[in-house]
């Protein structure tokens, strides 16, 4: 596949632009870190809940309601643990 690759008569077409978010220069350059970088690949890419995961909070938000009479959200579930 790299040969057929190499021996292509035009390039595939490559998207380099750069969001704005990233699009730094100068100073803010100097004070990018790889924590910072990889934050905020992070939180551009949020991962779509699994099904095992909705179903297991599902039951846990059952358990707090059956126990105490309060519905949690899975956001202090999350929290609590």
């Amino acid at each position: 596949m790299a040969k057929e690759g190499a021996n292509k008569d035009e390039e595939d077409p490559i998207d380099l632009t750069i969001p704005d978010e990233f699009d730094v220069q100068g100073p803010k350059l100097n004070t990018l870190t790889q924590a910072i970088t990889y934050r905020g690949i992070k939180e551009s890419k949020k991962a779509p809940m699994r099904q095992s995961t909705k179903e297991n909070l599902q039951k846990t938000r059952d358990a707090i309601h059956e126990y105490t009479g309060s519905l949690e959200t899975d956001k202090t579930i999350w929290l609590s643990i």
